[in-house]
């Protein structure tokens, strides 16, 4: 019998994931020095100043889609906030940091574990933890779920890619919850995978359902019809440099180059950009491209029309972003260095460039919406290089892997 002697860790994956750790220990010590120092934790929190407010509703049963409450999820949300509202203001602001952090780390130490989208040496390991705190830190800093939205994306794909259809449904349903759009991801893994579409069916009336057992079904029915009202008269995208009220997406991009899209026009690039995705993925999988390379590029293509043609793109749902842009530049990188490397490498200097230097004045930047982006470009090119590596996997075909 053979045995396998296990291989070391090296010094780089050994510091990624304690610097990733220990992003997530400094989150809460943050909060708890912002408490001593200024009695709350009500400064870019939204866990307090969104969430808690919401599970707080729900029980109550008061209206959770004001005007001024933030609040756009399902109401299954509000109600798994509930218990974090148990530990207080900042005891659930901890908590919840925590939880974002736990559920990114957990779905990235198992796909790496796995060789998912492709086996990684334990130097590139560490490279990819470390390429990964600045791309989320923002977003777990105020407490966005947009880091608990790509572990839950990575573990379905994972999950997937192993046939555990119920695991997957489960990752896919639980960024339903927190977000709906993300729920593209599930249709594109659906179309790859049909086993996965009758646990998706379930998984939706049990997330729908699920609020009519937990409060009166009249309050909640009523919550529904809130939350479509809200969203269907909602409008951010009037002025491109109104404070910081536009969302960073494609129709921002296209105004400030003085070629604005409608509405309607915006609403065929969605259906035609995730018909696209779907086509191209199936076509993949036809010419026999390996499995992981084929749903590779369906979260990072999928992902990028989250951020570009997704109904609410701000400044740190740009978190999802970092797998994608990290994974093919150390895949052009093993092929051939700086050399081949470049337009990731231009990539990823763009995206966390965006992310560590400091933001510009705002009045310079609703003088100059330009300035506000830098992340869409740097999206729309990742796009671009997404599209041409997957003709290249499709055309070598059979056993695509690197």
């Amino acid at each position: 019998m053979q045995v396998t002697t296990p291989v070391p860790r090296s010094r780089w994956e050994t510091a990624g994931v304690l610097a990733f750790v220990l992003m997530g220990l400094g989150l809460g010590i943050r909060l708890v020095v912002e408490q001593v120092r200024r009695g709350h934790v009500q400064r870019q929190n939204v866990w307090s100043d969104v969430f808690a407010p919401a599970a707080e509703a729900f029980v109550a049963g008061g209206d959770l889609y004001t005007v001024d409450s933030g609040f756009r999820y399902p109401p299954l949300a509000a109600a798994l906030m509930v218990p974090f509202t148990w530990l207080g203001p900042l005891g659930g602001s901890i908590a919840w940091r925590w939880l974002l952090m736990l559920g990114l780390g957990l779905a990235v130490r198992r796909c790496l574990r796995a060789g998912f989208p492709f086996a990684l040496p334990s130097r590139e390991r560490g490279v990819f933890w470390l390429l990964l705190i600045p791309a989320v830190l923002g977003s777990a800093n105020i407490g966005q779920p947009n880091t608990l939205i790509l572990g839950a994306m990575l573990w379905s794909s994972l999950a997937v890619l192993q046939a555990r259809h119920a695991a997957a449904s489960l990752g896919v349903l639980t960024n339903t919850t927190l977000k709906v759009y993300p729920f593209a991801h599930g249709l594109v893994l659906a179309a790859l995978r049909p086993r996965l579409i009758p646990w998706l069916v379930l998984g939706l009336g049990l997330v729908a359902g699920l609020p009519f057992v937990l409060q009166r079904p009249d309050y909640v029915l009523g919550q529904y019809r809130a939350l479509f009202d809200l969203l269907a008269n909602e409008d951010r995208t009037h002025d491109v440099g109104q404070s910081f009220r536009a969302y960073r997406d494609l129709r921002l991009l296209c105004r400030a180059v003085g070629a604005p899209i409608s509405d309607g026009t915006f609403r065929l690039l969605q259906a035609a950009g995730g018909a696209a995705i779907a086509v191209v993925c199936l076509w993949l999988q036809r010419r026999r491209v390996a499995a992981p390379t084929v749903l590779q590029h369906a979260l990072a293509l999928t992902i990028c029309w989250c951020l570009l043609l997704g109904p609410a793109t701000e400044r740190v749902t740009y978190a999802l972003l970092g797998p994608c842009l990290v994974w093919p530049l150390l895949q052009a990188w093993r092929r051939g260095g700086a050399r081949t490397a470049w337009p990731w490498l231009v990539c990823n200097g763009l995206y966390l460039a965006d992310h560590l230097v400091p933001s510009l004045d705002r009045k310079l930047q609703e003088e100059q919406p330009w300035t506000r982006c830098q992340l869409p470009m740097t999206t729309l090119l990742a796009v671009v290089l997404l599209l041409l590596q997957a003709v290249r996997d499709g055309r070598r075909g059979q056993g695509t892997v690197e």
